[in-house]
Order: C-alpha cells, then structure tokens, then sequence
C-alpha cells in the first residue's frame, strides 16, 4: 500500500515515529534520499518517545529520546492528515538534487500508511494543498526533533 508522490525509487524518509504521539498512530518513520549529497537517512520515533537516526552515508546510528511536549506536537501535525483506509497516489516530480521522502504511520488497528513525494511535487499534482502541507510539516518536524534530541 504504497502512495506514491514523487521519485519512488528515490528516497524513504524513516517511519514509526509520530503515530506514538498520541492520536491515532503508533509510530512515525520519514527515509529522506537524494539531494545534491546524496544523503540516505532514516529518522523514527515511536509512541514512547524512543527515537532512531540512521545515516548510511555517514555509517551513523543513534538512538534518541524526545519528551511528552514533543510528542504532543508532532501529534498534532500528524493529526492533520486525513484519516483514509491507504495513503493517495502522487505524482512524480522532477529534479536532479531534489530530496525524495517516504513517511510510515504505523496506525493502532490497520495496514500502515505510507506516502512517498519529492521536493517537486505541487499539491495540484497530487492531493489537496493541505494534506501536502502536513506531510512536508511532518517530515520536517520529525527529523529536526530526533536529530536534535538527547542521545539514550
């Protein structure tokens, strides 16, 4: 059940993240690739706060730990996503050094959802501006606060 949204071979973004915050989901992971770089990086974060940095470019992996008021948050922004049975189709952007995404919500009771875009992608090639919006919100979100969180 993948939706596709961009360079679908390209990048992953790391999954079981987010959906732990609360809400719906269990975990939330985002695999970003690509870039000028080329980076390979996974970023993960389950209901309990437990996170994971992987980047195979660099051979690093870390395990991290972020708090409640973070999880609320990024709750939050996963919580903006419309609630559907699997993730909608994309469209592929172009780009050399664009970054490809894929972001996993582990849900409670369901297959997870998995969406998958590029840098490209405009919300009229795709899905409504909003959904776009919060996935490219989740993503952010969830790499900048794993990857600044304190090492376990």
């Amino acid at each position: 059940m993948k939706a596709r949204i961009g360079k679908a071979a390209a990048a992953v973004l790391a999954a079981a993240v987010l959906a732990a915050c609360g809400s719906r989901f269990e975990s939330v992971t985002v695999h970003r690739s690509g870039g000028i770089r080329g980076v390979d990086e996974t970023y993960s974060l389950r209901k309990d706060g437990v996170g994971r940095i992987e980047k195979k470019r660099e051979a690093e992996t870390r395990t991290v730990k972020v708090d409640d008021e973070v999880l609320e948050r990024l709750a939050a922004v996963a919580d903006r996503l419309p609630d559907v049975e699997k993730a909608p189709a994309f469209q592929t952007g172009q780009g050399a050094d664009f970054f490809s995404y894929e972001l996993t919500l582990e849900r409670k009771d369901a297959e997870p959802l998995i969406y998958a875009w590029d840098d490209g992608v405009r919300a009229a090639d795709a899905v409504e501006e909003s959904t776009l919006a919060a996935l490219r919100d989740l993503s952010r979100a969830v790499i900048e606060e794993v990857g600044n969180a304190v090492e376990r």
